[in-house]
């Protein structure tokens, strides 16, 4: 990054042709958060089972976690369990009742 620093980045990735898309790229979060994440959401929508997603994304940032309304929906739709999953095959009513 040190070339970027005195020269402009589209420059510098133009000469090593390396895409200036990928400069600023962030990692994606690791895993083990995101199953951590998706305990703790399946725990407060256990206890709130009316709460939507907006109100569970609320919840989460009190208990001070960094998530965005859409991360929030993407977790709370797809079920965990392959057992469950594999239950509520077309039932997408029966889905939309336990999420919200």
């Amino acid at each position: 990054m040190t070339l970027c620093q005195h020269y402009p980045a589209r420059l510098v990735c133009r000469l090593l042709d390396f895409p200036r898309c990928q400069l600023y790229r962030h990692a994606s979060p690791p895993a083990d958060e995101e199953s951590q994440l998706r305990a703790v959401l399946i725990r407060l929508a256990g206890e709130w089972p009316t709460y939507g997603y907006r109100r569970l994304t609320k919840m989460l940032r009190r208990e001070g976690h960094l998530v965005n309304s859409k991360r929030v929906r993407r977790l709370r739709t797809y079920p965990v369990n392959p057992i469950t999953a594999a239950k509520m095959a077309g039932n997408w009513t029966f889905l939309h009742h336990i999420w919200g």
